[in-house]
């Protein structure tokens, strides 16, 4: 038995032996790995350097780089690295934002080049980031030319990670590793990780959340079941619908039938898209801001008491009155045409650089709609209240059979809200004009002349008369004369529509002016703006419509 026993202890004493040998190896090969990671990030540094010539055309990964500027994550690499060799060889294992932020060691005067120069005109109007933070070509101080010929640029470098799973699993799950798996691989122009699990494809995609600041909007694309955990962790993805089932497509936001058609998902129908949808939100908030600014206004000559200046019925069916004319901008508008999308995929950045929703854009909507509002209701009361529409003749001006001057009976609170209603109408409507690019007209005659299947009554149909004219103006016409006829639901709007437009010339006035005012006041520095202070989109318009012109 003391025999078997002491056999037993030396054979667990050698196990034990065997195990801490291989651990200690495993630890000297993980150290050989982290050293020559070490190694290829430092020649990574030493060696890449990226100018304007690499960076892609639709400017989806960088924008603005000033040669000979380098990228931060050359110095997040470094960063890193020096941090590996520090926890390697002093069991450091605490990672600090002063160790890893790349803002820390980002030179402070590298967005400054040209900064100076920007005017304060063009730091007020215009809505280019670029040009506001110095980086146009004219921003650029002059430098001198050598007597010579110019020397032509160094060839550029484009690099490219393949990366295995069986790697990966040494990279994730530690921070440090996985800066410098995200420092080289930003370094890269092209990055393929093939034989990865599900789980190390999101992994993947949470490093981009985490390295990049701010949380850029990043896009996973797949077609089979292992890309599901990518797609949901992206902000945004796309399942391709193929031959391996619709687990992708069901995960996803957005489904494509071919890997092709993602060039019109993103630069045509996206960008549209985003344009489409920021001037549907900011419009909506103007709206509803003018109609709260009017009532507001109105209280202080009402004593405070709470009155509103619009019938309840009104307010009840402003967005209903209105919606039309939005919704179809939503769905029809479009400031540059496919095909010159197509040939210049550099407009993507527009939304990139968020120039629709960006908060210069919503001050300045902010800013009208305060303007707008006061606009509406102090002129348009000014000229309601004019001693002209102070007659008591029963039939006014309107009557051609009498020669009774005035606009007899109708400074009543029911009609002077009326008027203003529909004058604020017309202004909303003047406002969203000015905001569309496209209007759809149409073709004639609109339900029939169909020669083929694409042409039908859809194309041909003139849907912005339609949205305007006849679903807003022509259909609170409608309303209110249908309202009057009511008498149960308002008995007070008794005869108020005679009032409003055959009894009162001052009305007629009201709205011709008071629109077309506030349209100036909106028109005016836009047009400041875009002809001395153009953005790049707008620029782009100006050369699509030449085009257009010419085909």
């Amino acid at each position: 038995e003391a025999k078997e026993a002491k056999e037993a202890k030396e054979a667990k004493e050698a196990k034990e032996t065997k195990e801490a040998k291989e651990v200690k190896e495993a630890k000297e090969t993980k150290e050989r790995r982290g050293e020559n990671v070490i190694r290829r990030v430092s020649i990574t540094v030493e060696d890449v350097s990226i100018s304007v010539d690499d960076v892609d055309e639709a400017d989806i990964e960088m924008t603005s780089l000033q040669p000979p500027q380098r990228l931060t994550v050359f110095h997040r690499a470094a960063s890193a690295s020096s941090l590996l060799r520090q926890r390697s060889n002093t069991g450091f294992s605490e990672i600090t934002e002063d160790n890893m932020s790349a803002p820390t060691v980002r030179d402070s005067g590298e967005d400054d080049i040209g900064k100076k120069n920007v005017t304060f005109l063009e730091k007020l109007f215009s809505t280019d980031r670029d040009a506001r933070r110095g980086k146009l070509r004219k921003h650029l101080p002059a430098l001198p030319q050598p007597d010579g010929p110019a020397a032509s640029p160094p060839p550029s470098k484009e690099n490219a990670l393949i990366v295995e799973g069986s790697a990966l699993y040494h990279f994730l799950g530690d921070p440090c590793h996985e800066e410098m798996l995200f420092a080289v691989a930003s370094s890269c122009a092209s990055v393929i990780a093939c034989r990865v699990s599900p789980k190390q494809k999101a992994e993947l995609v949470g490093l981009v959340h985490t390295y990049v600041s701010p949380t850029p909007v990043s896009l996973a694309i797949g077609d089979g079941a292992n890309d599901v955990g990518m797609i949901q962790k992206a902000q945004l993805g796309v399942g391709i619908s193929g031959l391996e089932g619709q687990q992708a497509v069901n995960a996803s936001d957005f489904s494509i039938a071919q890997f092709r058609f993602l060039e019109s998902l993103l630069l045509v129908h996206g960008r549209w898209n985003f344009m489409r949808m920021s001037k549907v939100v900011l419009y909506s908030f103007y709206k509803n801001a003018v109609l709260v600014l009017i009532l507001a206004i109105y209280q202080k000559y009402s004593s405070y008491s709470g009155t509103s200046v619009f019938n309840q019925w009104f307010i009840s069916g402003f967005n209903i009155l209105l919606a039309w004319p939005i919704l179809l901008t939503g769905i029809f508008d479009r400031d540059l045409s496919k095909e010159y999308i197509y040939a210049n995929p550099q407009v993507y950045s527009s939304g990139r650089n968020n120039e629709n929703m960006s908060l210069r854009i919503k001050f300045r909507w902010l800013i009208m709609t305060i303007l707008h509002g006061i606009i509406i209701y102090f002129i348009s009361q000014e000229i309601l209240l004019l001693q002209g529409g102070m007659t008591e003749h029963p039939t006014g001006f309107s009557r051609w059979y009498t020669d009774a001057p005035g606009d007899s009976q109708g400074e009543g609170a029911i009609v002077f809200g009326a008027t203003m209603y529909y004058i604020m109408m017309f202004t909303l409507n003047y406002k969203l004009i000015l905001e569309t690019y496209s209007f759809i007209n149409g073709k004639f005659p609109w339900c029939c002349g169909c020669r083929s299947k694409n042409d039908s009554w859809v194309s041909r149909f003139p849907w912005t008369a339609f949205g305007l004219i006849i679903m807003s103006f022509l259909f609170f016409l409608f309303f209110i004369y249908i309202f009057e006829h009511l008498y149960g639901l308002d008995p007070n709007f008794y005869r108020v529509t005679k009032h409003f437009f055959e009894y009162r010339v001052m009305m007629w006035m009201a709205i011709l002016i008071v629109p077309i005012i506030t349209a100036l006041v909106d028109l005016g520095p836009k047009a400041f703006a875009f002809f001395f202070f153009p953005s790049q989109t707008q620029i782009h318009q100006e050369l699509n419509a030449l085009k257009s012109k010419k085909a």
